[in-house]
């Protein structure tokens, strides 16, 4: 997997877009919503392609939380699933540097309003999220990113995102807890 140096971190490139478990068992493809919330009643990882399309699979999978956890493990060896604390890491550096987020940002797939500099990389375009009943949302405004990090049920997400309107544009990367029946995409930090 290629990565990108960033601060005293290193990011893989793209987001993941593996179908097995480090053991080789498959990770479950959920082709509709009912397949998704049958997964996540049986608290069973699954993966799907937003808007159920595999041409969209370039911009990465959408995994549930429970492929996130599970002990068979989803990075591959000598890798891991970013903590919150490496991404408030990788935050705090890109933020003291000239041009903060839009730095992250690719200069072409977000909102016209937010050019992106492209200056690390990262591949970081707008993929949406996934709820627990399989509504596909925020595809131009968001990359949504699972961390390894668990609160109770929930589990900690980062969203990068873009905001327009008639007063104001904002660039923000945010984490809140999420319930772990969410997809998300999943990007690694070589370890």
């Amino acid at each position: 997997m290629k990565t990108v140096k960033i601060g005293n971190q290193n990011w893989t490139d793209h987001n993941l877009v593996l179908t097995s478990y480090n053991n080789g068992d498959s990770i479950p493809l959920a082709k509709n919503n009912t397949e998704w919330v049958n997964f996540n009643k049986k608290k069973e990882g699954c993966y799907c392609f937003f808007d159920n399309d595999d041409t969209n699979a370039s911009k990465g999978l959408f995994y549930n939380g429970y492929a996130v956890i599970d002990s068979r493990g989803i990075a591959p060896n000598g890798f891991s699933i970013p903590t919150s604390s490496d991404f408030d890491e990788l935050i705090e550096f890109v933020n003291s540097q000239e041009g903060g987020l839009l730095n992250l940002l690719n200069k072409v797939g977000w909102d016209e309003h937010f050019v992106g500099t492209e200056i690390y990389e990262l591949n970081a375009l707008p993929c949406g999220l996934v709820t627990v009943d399989m509504k596909f949302l925020s595809r131009n405004d968001r990359l949504a990113l699972w961390t390894s990090s668990k609160v109770e049920k929930y589990l900690t997400g980062f969203a990068l995102s873009t905001y327009v309107d008639d007063e104001e544009e904002e660039v923000s990367f945010s984490s809140y807890n999420y319930d772990i029946r969410y997809g998300f995409n999943l990007r690694l930090i070589k370890k």
